[in-house]
C-alpha cells in the first residue's frame, strides 16, 4: 500500500467511526439541496429504444454484458431462467437455467469475465461470461441471497441476505469468511472502490461498516426511519448514497459526516439505486418509476415513464449510454441516455 493509499484509508476509517459517535446532521432542508453555480443539463430527453416483453413474471435483475450490446435479465418467483437479450434487435439470443428458483440478483465482474446469479434457494452461480461455462455453485447462505457486490479488483464477492453477510474469494471461487454480529437481516451491501471497505443496509434503518480485510465491522449509523433497500458508493469514495422503503434517497459526504441532499422526489419506496459509469448521473427504480438524479449538484433531471408496475431492478451500460429497468409489470425497458452538457452561468463584473 502506497503513502495516498493509506492516507484515505484512514481518513475512511476514522470519518466513518467518528459518524457513528456523533449524529449526522444534515447540512439541507431535505427539498432545498445546496446547488453550487455550475449547472447541468440534459441535452435531449432519454429515447425509449426497446421494450423486452417476454418474462412470465417480475423482472427482478438486469444488467448488461460489458460492450452494452446485451441485456442480461432474471425473473422472479418461480423463474429460474436467465434471459440474454440483443438491445439492437429486441429478441432473446439465449436462455440458461440458472437457479431452481426465481432469480433475484445479477452481477458481472468489473473486468467483464464473470457473471454471478443468486437467489430465493439460497444458490450462488458463476459463469465465465466470455466462455458460457458454469464455474462454481456456493450453498453456504441458508436463506435467500438477497443481495450482492463484487469488489474493483472482480477478485471478492460479498452477498447478503436474512441470514448476514458472507464474502467469497472469486479468484479462485471458494467461500472465504462470514462476518459476525451482522444482527438484522441484510438487504443491500456495496464496496467501496479502495476494495476493501463495506457497506451494508439493514431492516432497521441502519447502515454498518465493515473492514473486509479484518472481517470486523467499522461502525454504524441510522440513514432512514425504515428499512435500507440500496446503498452505493460515489466513484471517488467520499459519498455514500442509500435508498430506503421510507421513498428517500440521501447521499452522506463520508468525510465532513454532512447529509448533503435528500432527494424525495418518489413517492413510494425505493427498490434499486445505480450509477453511471462517469459518476454523474443517479437512476433510482421505486414503485412509482425510475428517475435521474445529478449527483454532483443534487438535482432531478427527469423522469422515465412507460412501466405500469413497480420497478425492480435497474442498470447502466458500461459506457453510460443506455439504461434497463425491470419490473413487476414483466417487461424490460432500454432508453439511450444522452449525456449531459455543462452550461455555466454567466457573471458580470
Amino acid at each position: 500500500m502506497n503513502l495516498n493509499q493509506l492516507k484515505i484509508t484512514l481518513l475512511i476509517a476514522i470519518t466513518i467511526i467518528a459518524a457513528s459517535i456523533r449524529p449526522i446532521k444534515a447540512q439541507t432542508e431535505p427539498n432545498e439541496p445546496v446547488v453550487p453555480a455550475q449547472e447541468w443539463r440534459l441535452w435531449r430527453t432519454p429515447r425509449l429504444i426497446q421494450t423486452l416483453r417476454e418474462h412470465d413474471g417480475t423482472v427482478s435483475a438486469v444488467t448488461f454484458t460489458p460492450d452494452g450490446d446485451i441485456v442480461i435479465s432474471g425473473g422472479g418467483h418461480n423463474d429460474p431462467t436467465l434471459k440474454f437479450w440483443s438491445v439492437e434487435t429486441g429478441k432473446i439470443i439465449q436462455r440458461v437455467r440458472a437457479q431452481r428458483t426465481g432469480v433475484l440478483n445479477l452481477g458481472v465482474s468489473p473486468d467483464g469475465t464473470t457473471l454471478v446469479s443468486t437467489g430465493e434457494d439460497r444458490e450462488i452461480n458463476i459463469w465465465n461470461l466470455q466462455t458460457g461455462a458454469h464455474l462454481s455453485t456456493f450453498f453456504e447462505h441458508s436463506t435467500s441471497v438477497l443481495t450482492m457486490a463484487i469488489s474493483p479488483d472482480s477478485r471478492v464477492m460479498v452477498t447478503g441476505g436474512l441470514d448476514g453477510i458472507r464474502a467469497w474469494n472469486l479468484t479462485p471461487q471458494r467461500p472465504a469468511f462470514i462476518l459476525q454480529n451482522v444482527g438484522n437481516p441484510t438487504y443491500t451491501v456495496a464496496i467501496h472502490p479502495n476494495g476493501y471497505i463495506l457497506a451494508s443496509g439493514h431492516d432497521d434503518g441502519k447502515v454498518k461498516f465493515w473492514n473486509l480485510r479484518t472481517a470486523s465491522e467499522i461502525a454504524e449509523f441510522s440513514s432512514h426511519s425504515q428499512q435500507v433497500s440500496a446503498v452505493l458508493f460515489t466513484l471517488d469514495g467520499e459519498k455514500l448514497i442509500t435508498g430506503s422503503l421510507d421513498g428517500t434517497i440521501k447521499v452522506w459526504h463520508l468525510g465532513t459526516r454532512q447529509l448533503l441532499y435528500t432527494f424525495t422526489g418518489h413517492n413510494s419506496r425505493i427498490r434499486a439505486l445505480t450509477l453511471n459509469p462517469d459518476g454523474k448521473v443517479l437512476a433510482s427504480a421505486a414503485n412509482d418509476g425510475v428517475r435521474l438524479w445529478n449527483i454532483e449538484t443534487g438535482e432531478f433531471i427527469t423522469v422515465l415513464t412507460g412501466h405500469t408496475d413497480w420497478v425492480r431492478s435497474i442498470a447502466f451500460s458500461n459506457d453510460g449510454k443506455r439504461l434497463a429497468s425491470g419490473s413487476f409489470d414483466t417487461l424490460i425497458r432500454v432508453w439511450e441516455i444522452p449525456e449531459l452538457e455543462i452550461s455555466v452561468p454567466t457573471t458580470t463584473e
